[in-house]
């Protein structure tokens, strides 16, 4: 587990993490140049298709391609949902009586 986060593998997981970042960015420009911030956009939505894409392509080597414009995102709610409720049951098991 040590190896996972140490400097070294952080450091070989930033030029993932910056493609992925720029592209976003590139994404929301163009988003933002079609509508001329007339419309907002749902922010938590792309924020959901960075971190999906960035994780893909960290772990599995691809990106999921959840962030061009074109992707629906149907398994995350259930994936947050599936996450939410498996830390709320494995919480009290991590702390002491009282402490959680």
């Amino acid at each position: 587990m040590n190896h996972a986060f140490s400097d070294k593998a952080l450091r070989s997981s930033e030029p993932f993490i910056h493609s992925n970042i720029d592209r976003w960015i590139e994404l929301l420009k163009e988003e933002i140049r079609k509508r001329q911030w007339s419309c907002s956009l749902h922010m938590a939505r792309w924020a959901d298709r960075l971190v999906f894409d960035t994780l893909g392509d960290l772990y599995f080597g691809e990106s999921f391609g959840t962030k061009e414009r074109d992707r629906e995102l149907r398994h995350i709610p259930a994936i947050s949902l599936y996450v939410h409720y498996s830390f709320n049951w494995l919480l009290p098991l991590y702390f002491p009586l009282g402490m959680a």
